[in-house]
């Protein structure tokens, strides 16, 4: 009888609805996620490395514009269909990122195999371009205000006066020559890989000094390591300076919102500010017909890239998707 209660009681109980499936993301929306992904990774590296770069794009006003940018992908991205999106490939770009070379961090999609054919356009040799990263193994030789080409590097051995040398080497007298190991005779900072310097007197690559070790405050040495900067012949963390506060110094840097006009830290000029450089303007601005404007949207006036929304190129003085050309 108790068994017969229990039956009817469990019977006159409402089922619980099944659970709601979590929404399937589509190709973009995947590829939208490893792009935002892709700019914290470069961002926080770069950041480490702004004492060699200087640059005022830090923090997180670099992470919130290049985040954007990534959620503009649907007209920006059109040469490549996201469904030719390779995750695994972006996620060794982005295990790559925190230990990449400094001086890669001047280009956004930074000259890394993984990272190009991950969020790169992928041109052969021959193919239009407007930025290095559309080039699957080249660069793009490309006049200001134009469409350029992707072309070969200069090989090991080439006369380089004029072109980039291949990955893997470096510049030196006019001639590519390969890149030097620890202990690997040198002339220059640059022939020595990452991580290493070219000793002053012994003339070979050695490893880059760490905090508080000793360095030769040679202003075109790179001896200290890259988040550092030399002070009185001690590798030293970078000093972040205030509006007002000088920095011409070696390892001054100005505080967020500010820029160094050459000799003190400035505030950033806000948009409708009369200007007459692009840096003094807020990152999000440029400086247009000497007034800071809000960078320009797809199909927007333009003198510069710079003058863009992050993921646009300017193009014929139009803001134009970098995969515009034909």
């Amino acid at each position: 009888m108790l068994g017969v209660c229990l039956a009817l009681l469990l019977g006159a109980c409402p089922e619980e609805p099944p659970p709601t499936p979590a929404p399937v993301e589509t190709t973009e929306q995947i590829f939208v996620r490893h792009c935002q992904s892709y700019a914290q990774a470069w961002c926080s590296r770069r950041d480490d490395c702004a004492v060699g770069l200087d640059k005022a794009l830090r923090g997180e006003t670099c992470v919130s514009l290049h985040k954007q940018a990534c959620s503009d992908a649907s007209w920006v991205a059109t040469a490549v269909p996201f469904s030719a999106f390779d995750t695994n490939l972006a996620a060794a770009c982005l295990a790559q990122l925190p230990s990449a070379e400094c001086a890669l961090f001047d280009e956004y999609l930074v000259d890394i195999s993984t990272c190009r054919a991950a969020f790169g356009m992928n041109a052969d040799n021959g193919g239009p371009c407007l930025v290095n990263g559309d080039c699957s193994t080249g660069y793009c030789a490309r006049s200001v205000d134009g469409c350029g080409q992707c072309e070969a590097r200069v090989e090991v051995g080439g006369d380089c006066s004029d072109y980039p040398c291949q990955v893997g080497s470096v510049c030196v007298r006019d001639l590519c020559r390969p890149r030097r190991g620890s202990g690997q005779a040198c002339e220059q900072d640059t022939e020595c890989g990452p991580g290493l310097f070219c000793h002053l007197e012994r003339r070979v690559c050695e490893a880059q000094r760490g905090e508080n070790e000793a360095c030769a405050g040679d202003r075109g040495l790179r001896d200290c390591r890259e988040d550092l900067y030399c002070a009185d012949r001690v590798c030293s963390a970078p000093v972040l300076r205030q509006v007002g506060n000088p920095c011409v110094d070696n390892g001054s840097l100005c505080e967020f919102g500010s820029w160094c006009d050459g000799q003190f830290c400035r505030a950033n000029l806000e948009s409708g500010d009369a200007c007459a450089e692009a840096r003094s303007c807020a990152p999000v601005s440029a400086c247009i017909a000497l007034q800071c404007t809000p960078r320009s949207s797809l199909n927007g006036d333009c003198v510069s890239d710079r003058d863009c929304e992050f993921g646009l190129a300017c193009l014929a003085e139009l803001c134009a998707a970098v995969e515009s050309c034909p």
